[in-house]
């Protein structure tokens, strides 16, 4: 999982979700809880196996940017789901555990505004669709590179 990006985790479960009274979903790093998640917060339901091609109950949650960059980089994070039936019993998880890398810029990205079709660099949405698509590797190996004063020309990074 990357800090800044908006994971989606998805957790096949073997109980009934239509009987879930409530359930909370931890993510810890170092014996610290960092982020609560409730019933309300995430989807519950079913989909299809794709292996076994049967039905199975899952909960997901989509993260926000600005919960992930909650999370320290280069760190395992630890994920529980702790659930409450109607009927008044309790279950919890095995830990789950993903490690968390790191993001360049740390700040929560602002979408532009619907009019402006540009983004602060003064990029425009065709260069970035460009870059996107089939024009990818390319960029990459162009932003890979830097101007060498010294030399006058252009070397690889």
């Amino acid at each position: 999982m990357y800090r800044g990006s908006t994971p989606k985790f998805k957790f096949p479960v073997r109980f009934s979700v239509e009987e879930l009274s409530e359930f909370v979903l931890t993510f810890e790093q170092g014996d610290k809880v960092i982020l609560n998640k409730h019933l309300s917060d995430c989807e519950v339901g079913t989909e299809i196996d794709p292996i076994s091609k049967k039905p199975r109950n899952i909960i997901s949650i989509q993260l926000t940017s600005a919960e992930s960059l909650l999370f320290e980089p280069d760190r395992m994070l630890h994920i529980q789901l702790r659930a409450l039936f109607e009927n008044n019993d309790e279950i919890v998880t095995r830990e789950l555990t993903t490690y968390v890398y790191d993001t360049l810029y740390e700040d929560e990205l602002i979408p532009p505004n619907k009019e402006d079709t540009t983004i602060e660099a003064g990029w425009n949405w065709k260069w970035i669709l460009w870059i996107m698509g089939n024009g990818r590797r390319r960029f990459s190996q162009w932003i890979n590179r830097m101007w060498d004063k010294d030399d006058e020309r252009w070397v690889m990074l």
